[in-house]
């Protein structure tokens, strides 16, 4: 059999006579164990980039932004920046979106794949070039929609328009390699031999060209049967600390579905502003552009399937909706703020809790929304003229400040109601925030709660007796959700825990958390 990668990709049988000898296995099973504590010793980390060109295609967008280092924003934070200087064809957006999210999601798959292809340490590769692997990878390996004999030039054709002519060929080697690895065919369950996919299935892998020099015919991924936490951690890409975590509550078959869920991309999910418009008029207009939406469990929500760039559709600049999942618009519906109340969003950030508040309340009333984030604040002020609402007052505020909240707001009297959208792990919507699962660590988690438990605090104390608090999260850990509510109505006599939302992601949403309590009298 050729390696040329033609017959490797039918999924052909290896032959009888290559079953791997007894000192083959070991040498394998050795060279997995270096694999593994090479990955596991090193988190995914940002070298400086070098000053590469852009390049405005699809590919030359997503490696950019995958070469930029990760504290200069988030991936969605970056694309939008690049698309407002690019002229890409909506296409292109499109595919460029998918690109830079995907491998940002997947990028311990891609390198545990890489680590068969490359004749190097992944650790002594360059950054960009390490990208360049990756991006190509991607498009092979876990997208079905382009040949693989295009992924590979047009990777090679990208690093000598980057002015890196010395890149291609290794590129073209190791990515011929990944092309021989993958099959055309699909199964629906996991095995050793089965790369998981982002639609669900699971890509048959030639683990016997990976394993040619070692002439073993070993398996490529850990066995699901034996190691299912590894199996899920490289499979799927999810840092093994965090799937350990999960598995310790949840059974495979969830696991399974959790996963898959979090490397597809999402859905989007649209609140219409009631106050300007009604949802049949928001669809019809989406119609009209050609864009089929479904009603959501609210009567202000709208799903539409797909990437889409959010400000060309219709009603954007009219101020006709908001982007918003169903799961986070329950937040603001379960506090149910009530025209001329006086309202505190302690945690407002760009104010997309903020503004539902507003619609909630007619635009009648009193919000006070309340940041730390000067750059957020503006974006929130922003999105009030968009969507014309007038009642929200926006407050930069001090973390370190010693007062109380209403001293340091300057207001004579305590808030009706108060949502408190604490920052959070977020591992409800890691399919939405491409890089979270990267950023979180055990550590972090910790320092998180403590957080938490100090912003609940504060909005309990700014709230006047009789009134209502909703405590809220994107993240379905428990430690940060109701065991901080629990935790901070046992050291206080005048609260009183009324009700409690726990969304696990997929089911059907995104994953979060709110809980309803109430102030004594």
């Amino acid at each position: 059999m050729t390696k040329g990668g033609r017959e490797h990709r039918s999924g052909g049988k290896r032959s009888s006579d290559r079953r791997g000898t007894a000192k083959g296995r070991a040498a394998k099973a050795q060279r997995q164990r270096e694999r593994k504590k090479r990955q596991q010793s090193s988190r995914p980390t940002r070298q400086p980039a070098d000053q590469l060109p852009r390049i405005d295609t699809a590919r030359g967008i997503a490696f950019h932004v995958l070469n930029t280092k990760a504290d200069q924003g988030f991936v969605s934070d970056r694309l939008h920046e690049e698309f407002q200087t690019s002229r890409i064809s909506s296409t292109d957006r499109r595919l460029a979106t998918e690109l830079a999210n995907g491998v940002t999601r997947r990028r311990m798959t891609l390198d545990w794949i890489l680590e068969w292809c490359v004749d190097r340490p992944l650790q002594q590769v360059e950054t960009p070039l390490l990208e360049l692997l990756r991006l190509g990878t991607y498009q092979i390996g876990l997208l079905t929609g382009i040949p693989p004999h295009a992924a590979v030039n047009e990777t090679v054709a990208l690093a000598k328009q980057l002015g890196k002519p010395q890149w291609t060929g290794i590129l073209n080697g190791a990515l011929r390699k990944v092309d021989s690895l993958c099959c055309d065919e699909f199964v629906d369950s996991p095995g050793t031999d089965a790369l998981p996919m982002n639609d669900g299935r699971f890509r048959k892998l030639n683990s016997f060209v990976a394993d040619e020099e070692y002439d073993t015919g070993s398996s490529i991924l850990p066995d699901p049967d034996v190691d299912a936490p590894g199996y899920f951690a490289w499979g799927f890409s999810f840092p093994p600390w965090m799937i350990r975590r999960w598995y310790r509550w949840m059974n495979r078959i969830d696991m399974l579905r959790l996963c898959q869920w979090f490397n597809r991309p999402p859905h989007l999910h649209l609140r219409v502003n009631l106050l300007r418009t009604s949802r049949e008029e928001v669809q019809a207009a989406l119609a009209e552009a050609g864009l089929e939406s479904e009603p959501g469990e609210h009567r202000e929500s709208l799903s539409l399937a797909g990437s889409l760039s959010v400000t060309k559709l219709p009603g954007f600049d009219e101020g006709h909706w908001t982007v918003q999942d169903t799961t986070a618009m329950a937040a603001a519906r379960l506090l149910s703020p009530q025209s001329d109340e006086q309202v505190l969003d302690l945690c407002a950030g760009v104010g997309t809790k903020s503004t539902h508040l507003a619609e909630l309340m007619k635009n009648r009333g009193r919000i006070i929304a309340t940041d730390i984030s000067r750059k957020k604040l503006q974006r929130l002020e922003e999105n009030c003229l968009r969507l014309g609402h007038s009642s929200i007052e926006l407050r930069l505020i001090d973390p370190e400040s010693k007062v109380g909240l209403l001293s340091e707001l300057g207001i004579d009297r305590p808030f009706d109601a108060a949502l408190v959208d604490v920052p959070c792990s977020n591992t409800g919507v890691l399919n939405r925030r491409a890089e979270a699962r990267w950023r979180l660590s055990p550590e972090g988690l910790d320092e998180l709660v403590g957080k938490q438990k100090a912003l609940l605090q504060k909005a309990c104390d700014a709230t006047r007796p009789g009134g209502r608090i909703v405590y809220s999260t994107c993240s379905f850990e428990h430690e940060e959700n109701k065991l901080v509510v629990d935790e901070v109505a046992s050291h206080r006599d005048d609260l009183e825990i009324l009700a409690i939302n726990e969304c696990i992601p997929g089911f059907p949403a995104d994953g979060g958390f709110q809980a309803l309590v109430a102030k004594r009298v």
